[in-house]
């Protein structure tokens, strides 16, 4: 029995050169060891089933490739090494034939297979991005002899993205493409979400003679004497005295300098409350004095 190998974090890189160099037993003897150490590292997992592969046990090299899949799912490394799997024979089938029917001894066996697999294991090793060849079968042309006009085509707004039919015409044939019509105004497309209500109708104009409108015309005018005994038009600023006055709006007459606004405000607020009657006329007076010191 030989010792386990010692296993270090680049255990999978190793167990890689091992494959290299045609020592398939000791690099799977390593990455089974650094599995067991290392489970949440693909890159063993895939040392690993190269060894199997190398070794000819296509099926443990299977096995341990869905074990991969299974954790790592996200990777597409697995499946492309399943792939090749599938696709490239066996390694070592020569050597497996001959273990099975002639006696060699171990040294002998170990330094064949060695020389196989320094011959197989080189191809392997190769740049794993490289995707297989996928043959695409393409369908054949047909013959159609449509052809889209821009008469053929109308765009209407709001419906740049709808599917567009064609409909064939009996007069140009049943492959070939019927003209469309002018489209229709838009706003058939859009309508009301309630009755529009239209303007009452209109009684109809009526001739009128010159004589007929010189009689409403007199009837229309005032004379003088109808103007004298219409009442004056209120005064705007007898109708100002009587609004509504607060002290507030006196005070801010008082800071804009209108003095004479002021001091009737004061005097409004007098009467509306004579209780204050002193305040007020003290307030007048401070007005009265600062209108004379500015004029």
């Amino acid at each position: 029995m030989n010792a386990a190998p010692v296993v270090t974090p680049s255990f999978a890189r190793e167990a890689l050169a091992l494959l290299g160099r045609g020592q398939a037993e000791p690099a799977l003897q390593l990455a089974a060891e650094g599995v067991k150490t290392y489970p949440s590292y693909l890159g063993g997992y895939i040392a690993l089933a190269d060894a199997y592969a190398a070794l000819g046990h296509t099926d443990d090299a299977t096995i341990i490739l869905n074990e991969a899949e299974r954790r790592f799912p996200t990777f597409s490394i697995v499946a492309l090494r399943r792939q090749q799997l599938r696709s490239s024979t066996p390694f070592n089938n020569e050597v497996q034939q001959q273990r099975s029917t002639t006696p060699f001894n171990n040294e002998v066996q170990q330094q064949r297979s060695s020389t196989q697999l320094h011959n197989e294991v080189p191809q392997r090793s190769s740049p794993l991005a490289e995707s297989p060849l996928r043959v695409i079968n393409l369908a054949q042309p047909v013959a159609d002899a449509r052809v889209i006009r821009s008469a053929s085509m109308r765009l209407i707004p709001g419906l740049e993205y709808t599917t567009l039919r064609f409909e064939g015409s009996k007069t140009r044939g049943s492959r070939s493409i019927q003209y469309l019509p002018e489209p229709p105004a838009f706003r058939e497309f859009h309508k009301p979400g309630r009755p529009a209500f239209g303007l009452p109708p209109t009684q109809p104009l009526r001739r009128v003679s010159l004589e007929e409108l010189a009689d409403k015309i007199g009837r229309v005018r005032l004379t003088a004497e109808e103007l004298e005994k219409r009442p004056p038009a209120p005064d705007p600023l007898q109708e100002e005295r009587h609004s509504v006055v607060t002290e507030t709006l006196a005070r801010i007459y008082m800071s804009q300098k209108s003095y004479d606004k002021a001091i009737d405000a004061f005097t409004r607020l007098q009467d509306v409350y004579p209780d204050q009657r002193e305040k007020f006329a003290a307030l007048i007076d401070e007005c009265t004095k600062l209108r004379l010191a500015e004029g």
